[in-house]
């Protein structure tokens, strides 16, 4: 929701929104109300600035911001009231009917912006959960892929004598590489929900490049395995 929507809707109220108090605590009102405002955009944008892992920390300006809104909230409800105590011939008369309204829809926009502050707390804490243990997994799966990249640097001298050798290296990694394949299919399985596209296409490629890396490997342990021919 945008900041213009709302002034908008408050400078159309009447100066006699406020006119139940003194002049001077009027004054102090409006100037609350939007001072909390202004606030609560302030923290949404300090907030926005960072990734979702970092949001995870960062919980706490969301908070602040939903607590801006209500602190807004509970002045129009104190309005609100004000207006319920006055006689109802009064209320009824002008300006009050059109205050009333007034007041009332700027409290429903600021509840709903309270509700998406609400629901973007709940997201950024289940998708935030989610990263962190796609992470760890993707994070493991590349230790995997690189202790086999060691052990193919280490490999056995290609030769007849060296086939004991050789076959348990090629072994040894295939089965890094299908850890690492393995790894990569928890972490986009974790994924599944998420409308992160991009991180799912970089999880299929990678799962790929593993597989086809364990499977070349296993396959030159068979051939080395086979009868050789007369």
């Amino acid at each position: 929701m945008k900041c213009t929507h709302f002034f908008f809707l408050f400078f159309l109220l009447p100066t006699l929104v406020f006119s139940y108090f003194q002049e001077k605590d009027a004054d102090k009102i409006e100037g609350k109300i939007q001072n909390l405002w202004k606030s609560h955009e302030e923290l949404l944008g300090q907030f926005g600035i960072y990734s979702l892992e970092e949001q995870l920390q960062h919980l706490d300006l969301l908070h602040k911001s939903i607590e801006c809104c209500q602190k807004a909230v509970s002045y129009y409800d104190k309005i609100l009231k004000e207006i319920s105590y006055k006689p109802k011939k009064t209320r009824q008369a002008p300006p009050w009917p059109e205050v009333k309204k007034r007041c009332e829809q700027i409290r429903a926009v600021i509840n709903v912006e309270v509700d998406r502050l609400q629901n973007l707390v709940q997201t950024v804490e289940r998708e935030g959960g989610v990263f962190i243990q796609v992470k760890a997994l993707y994070e493991q799966a590349q230790q995997k892929a690189s202790l086999a990249v060691v052990k193919v640097e280490s490999f056995p001298r290609a030769d007849l004598d060296n086939l004991e050798k050789m076959v348990p290296a090629l072994l040894e990694i295939a089965n890094l590489y299908e850890e690492a394949a393995s790894y990569s299919r928890q972490a986009l399985h974790l994924l599944s929900a998420s409308s992160d596209e991009q991180s799912k296409n970089v999880l299929v490629e990678t799962i790929g490049a593993y597989e086809h890396q364990a499977n070349y490997h296993r396959k030159q342990a068979d051939e080395l395995q086979q009868p050789v021919q007369p």
